[in-house]
């Protein structure tokens, strides 16, 4: 079983991201979380990915991120964004 964290405040978002993950052929444990709090109650849990959104209600993804490396959470990550041509902090 492959287990995700998927922490993505747009409902919409989170439809597509649960549809995708239906139509693969793999047997997945989806956990969603809609904020930074949210996301932090998962510090101690090792996932196989975690999908942050960058634009949150309470912050930044990378905000969550950095907690989480803090706390030795190693999981890969994937930042996320449906923000259509947003300049990003780490972009040219």
């Amino acid at each position: 079983m492959i287990k995700v964290l998927c922490v993505e405040d747009d409902d919409l978002d989170r439809m597509i991201f649960k549809r995708a993950l239906k139509t693969s052929e793999h047997e997945v444990q989806l956990i969603f979380e809609g904020d930074i709090e949210g996301g932090k109650k998962h510090a101690a849990e090792d996932f196989d990915c975690i999908f942050l959104d960058y634009s949150l209600p309470d912050g930044s993804g990378l905000e969550l991120l950095k907690y989480l490396r803090e706390h030795g959470n190693t999981s890969p990550v994937i930042m996320v964004t449906s923000q259509a041509m947003r300049k990003l902090p780490w972009t040219p």
